[in-house]
């Protein structure tokens, strides 16, 4: 399981994608899996059993007073963060399906929808409508997913009975 990181209050900001030392200097820049990338100093953070990190509340562990200031200044980039991914999750929400063979059919919360349909050759299967339906959503709703999806399949040499 991936390591994560969380604000003061406990509020999940992320998935941790690496953490980075600055040699020469005791500053750590922890990157997300969203690519968002943030710079601490050690006392601000700390990491649990888990292996996830916290940010320290301000003013904790007798810390100077511009300690306090620097770990209050990462309150509002996590926040923006949180928000950004948040709203990211809430605009890839589904808000309903139809399966009308050989389509399927996803409307998403943001008033967009995605139509993919199998071809004449295939069997149709509501759940591979779906995931494609998602994929393709992800990748800019365009037909490139389907491209990528091929690419990896031939480049593996995967042969399909």
């Amino acid at each position: 399981m991936a390591c994560k990181l969380f604000n003061s209050k406990g509020d999940l900001i992320g998935g941790i994608a690496h953490i980075r030392m600055l040699s020469g200097e005791s500053t750590m820049i922890i990157t997300l899996d969203t690519g968002h990338a943030l710079q601490f100093n050690p006392d601000d953070i700390y990491l649990d059993s888990n292996c996830d990190a916290h940010i320290r509340k301000s003013g904790t562990i007798h810390r100077r007073a511009i300690d306090s200031y620097d770990s209050y200044c990462y309150a509002n980039p996590a926040k923006e963060i949180l928000d950004d991914v948040h709203g990211q999750m809430a605009a890839r929400a589904i808000k309903k399906v139809i399966f009308n063979p050989p389509a399927t059919v996803v409307y998403w919360t943001d008033g967009t929808k995605t139509v993919v349909k199998c071809s004449e050759n295939d069997i149709f299967d509501p759940e591979k409508g779906l995931a494609m339906a998602i994929a393709k959503r992800s990748a800019g709703n365009n037909s490139g997913y389907y491209k990528e999806i091929r690419h990896w399949i031939e480049q593996s040499g995967f042969k399909q009975a």
